[in-house]
């Protein structure tokens, strides 16, 4: 039997909710269909971006939790501040994409992928400040969850960055995975991450971070979001050392209503900061030289579907998200752009 006619759904033109009623046999499907695409984060989305827009049959059935086949994205641009520590500083205009999608599995089960890029236009010339170019990062997330209490669960993903644009040295990649849980109280929804961090490239090892986040929903559609990340890394495995990163950010997210020519329009503005102690090693005689760090201002759209508002998305939909975990790296332990072991201490 094809796929199509084992998957059916309930499709709610009020609302444009999507319901799964055959959780199980879903399940069966989409793990045989994984097992082909199982190295692939794109795979997994063309999977689930099949399964969504599919051809498929109406039922009555309703998934027991509510979970629903929804998604989200953002599309922002902003400017970024670049403080190379000894090599510079530097202003960029930045911009960023990211789009999301959950598909429940069962009555309490959730699969969501997510694909982010960034970049700014310092990533289309050379130059010689210590600074983050472009970034791309593919993710998944299983989760169990209640939308009345909460939700826990494992993810990872694989991302590259590169932060300068002449050396290839400059250039990481690397895979991550970990657990997570959110708790819901009211309109608060309380986010936790954790995760190993494996990194391929000339200049940085493995490590770990762990990220903490705060929502607040003033309304159903207005959004006030806190965050803060610490991540901890090695430099590349033949250098001792290791160096430490601090991420925190704030998020307002609202709708403008009622436009003349475009109905209601969601609007955000954000702000991302970044310090990286010890990014350079021992490049400069000064320590404070050796640390870099990065502001980032943005503003843009957020759109969500599936749900009829920005709070049901949150405990029913497209809740989940990663850091940017490609702009913690790379940092390197050298001397004058060359990669050697720190200097002993006296």
């Amino acid at each position: 039997m094809g796929i199509y006619r084992q998957l059916t759904m309930m499709v709610h033109t009020g609302d444009h909710t999507l319901r799964w009623p055959y959780g199980r046999q879903v399940s069966q499907i989409i793990g045989a269909i994984m097992k082909k695409f199982s190295k692939s984060v794109l795979g997994s989305t063309a999977i689930l971006a099949l399964l969504v827009t599919g051809n498929v049959h109406a039922a009555d059935d309703e998934n027991e939790f509510g979970l629903r086949v929804s998604g989200a994205t953002d599309s922002w641009n902003g400017v970024q501040y670049i403080d190379g520590g000894g090599t510079g500083d530097d202003t960029a205009l930045a911009s960023g994409h990211n789009a999301r999608l959950s598909l429940p599995l069962g009555h309490n089960l959730s699969l969501q992928t997510d694909v982010d890029v960034e970049w700014n236009d310092r990533a289309f010339g050379n130059n010689a400040v210590s600074g983050q170019r472009w970034s791309f990062q593919g993710s998944g997330h299983l989760s169990w969850r209640d939308p009345s209490q909460g939700l826990f669960g494992v993810f990872g993903g694989v991302a590259a960055s590169n932060h300068n644009d002449t050396d290839p040295a400059y250039r990481t990649n690397l895979r991550f995975v970990g657990g997570e849980g959110q708790l819901y109280v009211d309109d608060l929804t309380f986010y936790a991450q954790g995760a190993f961090v494996d990194q391929e490239g000339e200049l940085t090892g493995d490590g770990y971070f762990a990220r903490g986040v705060g929502r607040w929903f003033v309304g159903v559609d207005t959004r006030l979001q806190f965050e803060g990340l610490y991540s901890n890394l090695d430099f590349q495995s033949n250098q001792s050392g290791d160096y430490d990163v601090y991420q925190w950010g704030a998020r307002f997210d609202t709708v403008w209503e009622d436009t003349s020519m475009f109905g209601d329009i969601p609007l955000f503005v954000a702000y991302r900061g970044t310090y990286r102690d010890g990014c350079l090693g021992n490049e400069f005689p000064d320590s404070s030289d050796n640390d870099t760090s990065d502001h980032t201002v943005m503003a843009g759209f957020s759109y969500t579907w599936g749900t009829p508002s920005r709070m049901d998305n949150d405990r029913r939909g497209a809740t989940l998200d990663t850091p940017n975990v490609a702009s913690l790296a790379p940092c390197y332990n050298g001397t004058n752009g060359i990669i050697v072991p720190p200097a002993p201490v006296p």
